[in-house]
């Protein structure tokens, strides 16, 4: 018998609910923001902003009965129309208050708001801004005498909650406000866990924002018995607010705003909040398309001609790089729903999973254009008279000296990929390793073919791969798994580190987790194994080598190498051999204890390629100067050594029954040398080595031998070289 109305929520704390209003609740929202905005029977109040199913058209409607003023009511096609509406609004006898979304009130031009609605002739003597964040940029077009609020409130404690009056000349963000009455409390709940917040005066807190009222109580979607309690009912906004040292909350997006691309947290609210800033954008919105993890940014501007570039550079300066738009897209006007904001889903079905159009097809050309988009740079390709005339990059800089980040290295990869329809598995780590210059990115990009005709093997046999558990390691995973078979407990575990400093060892047969490690820095390179006594061995980037208990997680022991170690240890002829990034020395041998033993300086860079096991005590070793050696695993004594024309990121093959060793350069080059002496059998271009060759290649053949005598009658071994290309081995094969 208590209800004065009933309202549909807009949906935006999630689906639609019908919402039964109490005149208790809705009472002392009126007293308040009739004496607040000062109105009285002389004012004209236009309250067809809001359709009559949204509660802020209900307010409109009984602040006008309650003191007496005009309600100013147009047919819906003069609604939607924003120059008609503009003249009847704004004519002889317009309105003194509008209550308004910001999306509705943007349907005017910056002209017509200057000129019309906000000119010292108009009439209209206060605005309220509410539903949707407070517009940059308003109160600077502000007329004097003119009155400007934001608002804030949801439906389900209708209507309003808190407000703000906008201070002349304030640049600041526009705090949410007060509570508009004293029944209102305001209460903040972590995001993750709902826990409240410990509030502190002296420092910022974060939170979902809760509001709650003894007296302003609704009836959400046939809630019984809400009415008769005394409690202060909490009602959840969806919003995600900051409260700060000034004791002001203020709105920094929908809680459900903050998307994880490529395993970091992001803000859609922040990006639009820079972008609107921008003086030569009306309004922009962020989007995130899960499927691409693209991260799009449409915007409408007051000139449909500027400079794209200058408000890349403009995002750039004001954004950490994690939340840099991957597409910026020019629209002229956003879709708005019934309730008169911004239409996210229709955005995201039209604009999401759309290529975008008028991108070079020339995967070089196309690398440039990223990388002017990711960092501002330009790099002289096909982009040396860009209209924003840069100065141009040095090309014997690294991406990462560039300003390039990881997650941007990963931004460029995926947008390589989708765009050209070819796996390029070493391009991040290209883009990661300081050594490697953008000159040597581009030629390696220059030599991959994209969209090939070649004709493709189909296999008749149909696999189907499910996923039986997974395990988020809070960041991405650079790292290899690696499989161990425990004799003594007869388990089967995997182990894995990631760059959340975490490594982890798994049940394969239960799914359970075994073990965890916490490192003091990333962790890039996979666990080898010392199967005796059942350890595990694993390198970080704060350069130490960590041999830990696979069963407690426990470290063992540890050995400082100077510098960060990216490879897989090798654990052969009771020696475990590794390489760093050390500068004084970058390989390191240690007994099974973790006692050094000997220690070698290979080439003038680290060592990314991970040694391998060679045959009579012997291995190899590669490194990002395209150093390479074979070296003794007892004392470290070189075999035999040369150096390619660039980085090694591979890790080689050893061919046992042919005793050669397959090396794949950053270049392009696949080389086959013998593991006895270093001689290069052979050598191969390819278009792209992407995938690392297997063992047991069918076109390597053993070098054959011939015992003959010296002109002492001593025997000896001469070796027979065999064919000299790729194609010869083939053959003879």
């Amino acid at each position: 018998d208590n209800i004065a109305f009933c309202v549909v929520t807009s949906g935006s704390t999630g689906t639609p609910k019908f919402v039964r209003v109490p005149t208790q609740c809705i009472l002392p929202n009126l007293e308040e923001l009739q004496r607040i905005f000062h109105l009285t029977a002389d004012d004209r109040i236009y309250a067809s902003a809001s359709p009559p199913s949204f509660d802020p058209f209900i307010v409109d409607v009984f602040l006008g009965l309650r003191c007496g003023a005009c309600l100013v009511l147009v047919e819906e096609t003069i609604r939607l129309d924003g120059d008609r509406l503009l003249k009847v609004l704004f004519g002889e006898g317009g309105i003194t208050f509008l209550q308004i979304t910001p999306s509705l009130l943007r349907r005017w031009s910056r002209t017509s708001l200057e000129r019309v609605v906000l000119e010292e002739g108009s009439p209209l003597r206060c605005l309220v801004l509410g539903g949707e964040p407070f517009p940059d940029g308003l109160n600077k077009l502000k007329k004097s005498g003119l009155r400007i609020f934001n608002i804030y409130g949801i439906t389900e404690m209708s209507c309003w909650a808190t407000i703000e009056q906008v201070r002349p000349g304030c640049e600041d963000q526009v705090a949410l406000g007060s509570p508009i009455d004293g029944s209102v409390e305001l209460e903040l709940h972590d995001v993750e866990t709902a826990e409240i917040v410990a509030l502190n005066s002296t420092e910022s807190v974060r939170g979902e924002l809760y509001l709650g009222s003894r007296v302003r109580k609704c009836l959400v979607d046939g809630e019984e018995g809400m009415l008769e309690s005394e409690d202060v009912l909490y009602r959840r906004t969806g919003d995600l607010v900051e409260l700060r040292a000034d004791g002001k909350y203020y709105y920094l997006g929908r809680c459900d705003d903050m998307v994880k691309r490529f395993g970091v947290r992001v803000s859609l609210a922040q990006i639009e909040q820079v972008g609107d800033r921008y003086q030569e954008i009306t309004k922009s919105f962020a989007v995130f398309d899960e499927s691409s993890h693209k991260l799009l940014l449409l915007y409408t501007a007051i000139d449909k001609e500027f400079d794209e570039q200058l408000l890349r550079k403009h995002l750039r300066a004001n954004l950490p790089k994690s939340h840099h738009p991957d597409e910026l897209i020019q629209v002229q006007s956003f879709p708005l729903n019934a309730h008169g904001k911004i239409d996210r889903q229709l955005l995201k079905k039209q604009y999401c999973g759309k290529a975008v159009a008028d991108i070079s097809t020339n995967l070089q050309e196309f690398f440039a254009e990223q990388l002017l988009k990711l960092l501002g740079i330009s790099l002289n390709f096909s982009l040396k008279d860009h209209a924003t005339k840069r100065a141009k990059l040095d090309r014997e800089c690294s991406f990462v000296d560039a300003g390039g980040t990881s997650m941007q290295a990963v931004q460029l990869v995926t947008s390589i990929q989708d765009q050209f329809s070819v796996g390029i598995s070493n391009l991040i780590g290209m883009l990661l390793d300081k050594t490697v210059s953008l000159k040597d990115v581009a030629t390696y990009l220059d030599d991959v073919r994209c969209g090939s005709n070649e004709p493709t093997l189909e296999s008749t046999l149909k696999i189907e791969v499910s996923i039986k558990f997974r395990f988020d390691m809070g960041k991405c995973i650079d790292a290899t798994p690696t499989v161990f078979k425990s004799v003594n407990r007869n388990r089967t575990i995997v182990a894995v580190g990631s760059h959340s400093h975490r490594v982890i060892v798994l049940d394969l047969d239960s799914d359970e987790l075994v073990s965890e490690l916490v490192l003091p820095d990333r962790v890039e390179s996979a666990v080898s194994f010392l199967a005796e006594t059942e350890c595990g061995l694993v390198g970080c980037y704060d350069g130490l080598l960590y041999c830990f208990d696979l069963w407690s997680g426990a470290i063992r022991w540890k050995l400082d190498s100077g510098g960060m170690i990216k490879c897989k240890a090798l654990v052969a002829d009771s020696r475990i051999i590794f390489g760093s990034y050390a500068e004084d020395h970058n390989l390191f041998a240690l007994d099974l204890s973790g006692s050094l033993i000997w220690r070698l300086p290979i080439g003038k860079k680290g060592i990314l390629s991970s040694p391998i096991s060679l045959s009579n005590g012997t291995a190899f070793v590669a490194t990002l100067d395209g150093s390479y050696c074979s070296f003794a695993t007892a004392d470290g004594t070189i075999q035999w050594t040369g150096k390619l024309e660039s980085p090694v990121f591979a890790t080689s093959v050893f061919v046992e029954r042919s005793e050669v060793i397959l090396v794949a350069e950053v270049k392009g080059l696949l080389h086959c040398f013998s593991c006895l002496d270093g001689f290069k059998c052979w050598w191969k271009s390819e278009d792209s080595l992407n995938n690392i060759w297997q063992y047991g290649i069918c076109f390597v053949v053993k070098p054959k031998r011939k015992d003959t005598q010296d002109r002492k009658g001593r025997n000896s071994t001469e070796e027979t070289r065999g064919p000299s290309t790729l194609e010869e081995w083939t053959s003879k094969e």
